[in-house]
């Protein structure tokens, strides 16, 4: 079931499955009856509450178009998608609910190609944004396999989250740093600067935050010049690298970290465990790990750096 929430596309197999399999619904999936469209203003109603409800909660998909018996998928319920198309759900959505929902996705399945015959599947996410108000001005949250109303204290926790940040590690950046020995004999060593990318995928400001690199010891030397050599620290097999930010990180903005500076030599050959970097993330509301290998991202002159370029 998983796989479903993770699909960008859908076919006719995916939604007969549901049917098929007898799914349930949850707090992140609800099946709708073709009834469940409508012009009237009570049904505009009902389509704001729902989906505001999972944008105030951890997101989810609706899917109009499918029966339900005891919450579980039991039939088909066209939808006339000549009468209701995609651009009047979305109008819908978008005009009955305040704020916007950013990142709605609605994907229409024609069941043999017959635009009579639709099933809409609503991807909805968790909002950066919440609280989201419904037409009849209340706030809604899913709760087991409905739509209820919040209380004042959760709209108000909700609205005190839209000043908390969300911090991600996006990628790990490298660049080449120079090199010892000949191209014929073998090199010493290949050297690369490495930095991240992070990004805060909020609609606030992270004043302060720190990265972390947990490097294998064969990789790093404090002989070496390296700007984040005052950051160091020598756990035995490893060094921590801890680096704070210079600056506060925006909406929506990408930073990169302070590089720290590497050099691959044959022994780090030995265990391919030499090749791992952990990176972890700490920022005013929580902690990110990411993991690299550096073996499947190191090159020289465009090609994958192997043993053989090394001197014994």
């Amino acid at each position: 079931m998983d796989d479903f929430f993770d699909k960008i596309t859908y076919t006719e197999d995916d939604i007969q499955s549901l049917i098929n399999n007898g799914i349930e619904e949850s707090l992140n999936l609800e099946f709708k009856e073709s009834g469940s469209l409508g012009r009237t203003d009570s049904i505009k109603r009902e389509i704001a509450k729902d989906i505001s409800s999972f944008a105030n909660s951890t997101g989810g998909i609706i899917i109009y178009g499918i029966a339900e018996s005891d919450h579980r998928a039991s039939s088909l319920s066209y939808i006339n998608g000549n009468e209701y198309t995609k651009e009047w759900l979305e109008q819908v959505i978008q005009t009955n609910i305040h704020r916007k929902i950013d990142g709605l996705q609605i994907s229409p399945v024609r069941f043999g190609d017959n635009a009579e015959n639709t099933i809409y599947v609503v991807k909805i996410p968790e909002s950066n944004l919440s609280p989201h108000m419904a037409r009849d001005k209340r706030y809604y949250k899913r709760y087991n396999f409905e739509s209820v109303p919040m209380e004042e204290y959760e709209v108000r926790a909700l609205y005190n989250q839209t000043i908390r940040t969300e911090l991600n590690i996006k990628d790990i950046r490298i660049r080449g740093a120079g090199s010892q020995g000949t191209r014929q004999g073998g090199f010493v060593y290949i050297g690369y600067d490495l930095d991240v990318i992070i990004s805060n995928e909020s609609n606030s400001i992270e004043e302060k935050y720190k990265i972390e690199f947990k490097v294998p010891s064969v990789m790093l030397g404090r002989a070496q010049s390296d700007p984040s050599l005052e950051y160091m620290i020598d756990i035995g097999d490893s060094f921590l690298v801890k680096i704070p930010n210079s600056e506060p990180l925006f909406q929506n903005e990408e930073s990169y970290s302070l590089p720290i500076r590497i050099r691959v030599r044959r022994s780090c050959f030995e265990s391919t465990d030499n090749f791992k970097v952990k990176v972890t993330l700490y920022y005013s509301n929580g902690i990110k790990f990411k993991e690299f290998d550096l073996l499947s991202l190191l090159t020289f002159d465009e090609e994958p750096i192997t043993e053989a370029l090394f001197m014994g």
